[in-house]
């Protein structure tokens, strides 16, 4: 491949990454990345030709002030700093790439890249950012190598420096040339990275990682998982989204030999106690410090960590930060969000829905590890008149075909959990699972939905069931949470994605508790947009190493740090290398290794140099072509009569530099000369033939210079 081929393909790869580990950064909205992306592929198509012109190196030169006064408008108007700066830094690249001109371009390109890498390891380290950063290391030691060697021909060419046979260097035709590199050497560069990964992996150990966040003068955007809020609004009119990224990770302590791949775990997080006829709300939401010794909280009882079963819970970042939790649930333990050197302090928070939030720095999410103990539930032997009353209020304007519907399907019974039961029942197997309900516009959503559409998502399901309980005078309040889990073969945890997403009814019973039900169709609780085949083993791999990356690099602390030491150490023990290493090497025997890998390097290298010039002069002394022989010969007969003229060629110097310091001098020899040394080099090295008659012209020439009289000049 082509030198010139090779050098663009590597720089504009490693422009390309720089850039897109930017973009992953989340600092920049869609619409923005988008244009970004497609200005980075106009960029890159634009014809060295064009790049070039006058009227494009103006053009950018505008585009730089241009994007540099929008940026500090938009300052002034409250926008993110970090966000406006991300911008600006990707906007310089692009513009450069589609203006860039020769090696000095070059290296500013990869100064920017290396800058947008640095960037955004402040900004944001995920999966995306490790693969951006493994393509960087492969890719920034081949360009910065063959950025130098173009540097280095278009400087001598400047100088209007000459190469062996003293002709000027030609800058097209090694950027043409097919032989400055070949994919061994290629491939030898890029090994040059494994070092360069050692070396990082050392540091990385060695040094747990600083945060930077006193580099950002703004902190980073929160982000949220949707469908969490005060408010379920079902008169939403169109489709319910489904997204399936990953909101949770459960990791338990014991498993199955054969994991089930779909598990219902009912997360429980807001609980809703109001309903107006269009949404749920919240009539009370005071929060109060929840009871806690230390990490621990309890729910309903102290838990024994080395006997009860425990769930570790890796929750992303959330707002409102609620703490997702199943219903048996006995206590849990806050695990700490870990950022360089310090830890965020968290605490716990509790209302009267049994609901629980956090308070911390919410981009990082939360860790937490929940105990199942012996208590299958919360029990109560009765509610409150009051609070009571409170899961009883009927929204206004119901009609009474709803209270004569639920009469109707519970028969005679009094039993709340038989009748709460039979409601369920109906639910599942006459209505219909619909993310884009028509529902959805009409005046009573949930009334709409129990008799003329029978089609509706879990929200509807959840309120048709609670409003029709209500009716009997069972309490009820709808719940909003998280419904399924997918196993994660991979990472052997289970992966609760924001598609799972789920709302249901918890019923009081007296001398029961809270007890849930759940009246949408089981085949609608499951995991949607699955993928199958090598699609859902690409997802479970991705998955499990974006956990792992988070665990061991993004969280990595000095407690971890320690653990690993303490891995080395006793494995280290495991094989008895400090007992091999303290009997048999001592200062004595060290000295010698020492002393004999010395005297060993030097032999080597004194070996390879006297092998390297036995080569060379191989080579210098090897077969040449009969051409080169007689052109050889021919100017071996020049030297001599220049000798016989008393202005032989000194040694060293070359051929044609000495007959154009014949020239300068003025010596009247010197156009015949200068005319047989660019015959003679043609041949020697551009693989010219002579013809016979060449070679008859150039014996002639030689003997008119003998039959002429010498003359002393000084060369």
């Amino acid at each position: 491949m082509r030198f010139g081929v090779v050098h663009r393909i590597m720089l504009d790869s490693l422009a390309v990454v720089g850039l897109l580990a930017l973009t992953a950064t989340g600092e920049l909205d869609r619409r923005t990345a988008i244009a970004l992306l497609v200005g980075l592929a106009v960029a890159l198509s634009i014809p060295s030709t064009i790049r070039e012109l006058r009227a494009v190196q103006l053009a950018g030169s505008m585009l730089y002030v241009v994007a540099l006064f929008l940026q500090l408008i938009r300052l002034t108007s409250s926008a993110n700093l970090v966000t406006l700066a991300v911008e600006f830094a990707a906007i310089i690249q692009v513009v450069r790439l589609a203006t860039r001109r020769g090696a000095a371009h070059d290296q500013q390109i990869i100064i920017l890249a290396l800058l947008h890498l640095i960037a955004a390891t402040i900004l944001g380290a995920g999966l995306a950012y490790a693969a951006c950063f493994v393509g960087f290391m492969f890719l920034a030691p081949v360009t910065l190598l063959l950025s130098h060697l173009r540097r280095e021909v278009e400087g001598n060419y400047r100088q209007g420096a000459r190469d062996r046979a003293g002709l000027p260097v030609d800058v097209p035709r090694i950027l043409r040339s097919r032989r400055v590199v070949s994919p061994a050497y290629l491939g030898l560069v890029v090994c040059l990275s494994l070092p360069m990964f050692v070396f990082t992996g050392i540091l990385f150990v060695a040094f747990p990682r600083v945060g930077l966040s006193l580099l950002l003068f703004q902190p980073p955007r929160k982000a949220r998982l949707v469908g969490f809020s005060d408010r379920v609004d079902l008169g939403v009119v169109g489709k319910l989204q489904t997204d399936p990224s990953v909101a949770l990770r459960l990791t338990y302590s014991e498993l199955p030999s054969q994991p089930p791949e779909h598990l219902a775990v009912y997360l429980r997080g807001a609980a809703l106690d109001n309903y107006d006829g269009q949404a749920w709300s919240k009539t009370q939401n005071t929060l109060r410090a929840a009871e806690h010794e230390g990490t621990y909280y309890p729910l309903l009882g102290w838990p024994n960590p080395k006997v009860d079963r425990a769930m570790t819970v890796e929750l992303g970042p959330i707002d409102p930060p609620i703490v997702f939790l199943p219903a048996d649930a006995e206590a849990i333990q806050v695990l700490p969000q870990v950022r360089g050197q310090s830890s965020d302090t968290v605490s716990i928070f509790r209302n009267s829905e049994d609901e629980l939030r956090y308070t911390a720095d919410t981009t990082l999410g939360l860790r937490y590890r929940v105990y199942f103990g012996t208590a299958q539930s919360r029990r109560g032997n009765a509610l409150p008149p009051t609070e009571r009353m409170k899961y009883l209020v009927l929204p206004p304007g119901l009609s009474t075909r709803v209270s004569q519907l639920a009469k109707a399907w519970t028969l005679a019974e009094n039993d709340p959990l038989v009748q709460a039961s039979l409601i369920e029942r109906r639910l599942r197997q006459e209505y219909h699972y619909d993310l884009n309900s028509p529902s959805g516009a009409a005046p009573s959503p949930m009334e709409d939905f129990l008799f003329n559409s029978h089609r509706g998502h879990c929200e509807y399901y959840a309120t048709a069931m609670a409003i029709l309980l209500r009716t009997l005078g069972i309490p009820t309040r709808n719940v909003t949470g998280f419904g399924a889990a997918t196993f994660n073969r991979f990472g052997q945890f289970y992966v609760v994605r924001q598609s799972d997403a789920h709302s249901w009814v918890e019923a009081w019973v007296d001398n029961l508790g809270w007890r849930r039900f759940d009246p949408t169709p089981p085949q609608a609780n499951l995991t949607a947009g699955e993928f199958g085949g090598v699609g859902h083993l690409i997802r479970d791999l991705i998955e499990a190493a974006a956990q792992r990356w988070s665990r061991h690099v993004e969280s990595y602390d000095m407690q971890q740090q320690l653990h690993l030491v303490g891995q080395l150490r006793s494995h280290a023990q495991r094989l008895r290398i400090p007992g091999v290493i303290g009997h048999r090497v001592t200062l004595r025997t060290a000295l010698l290794a020492l002393v004999l890998s010395i005297a060993g390097g030097r032999m080597l290298r004194f070996w390879r140099r006297r092998t390297a010039h036995r080569r060379g002069t191989d080579a210098a002394q090897g077969p040449l072509s009969p051409p080169a022989k007689l052109a050889i010969q021919l100017y071996q007969g020049l030297e001599q009569v220049l000798l016989e003229h008393g202005i032989p060629r000194p040694e060293g110097t070359p051929p044609w530099g000495y007959a154009k310091s014949l020239r300068r001098l003025g010596h009247p020899l010197a156009d015949q000369v200068l005319h047989l040394t660019q015959l003679y080099l043609e041949v020697r090295f551009g693989q010219r033939t002579l013809l016979d008659a060449e070679v008859a012209d150039f014996q002639r020439q030689l003997n008119a210079l003998r039959q002429s009289k010498p003359r002393s000049h000084a060369a």
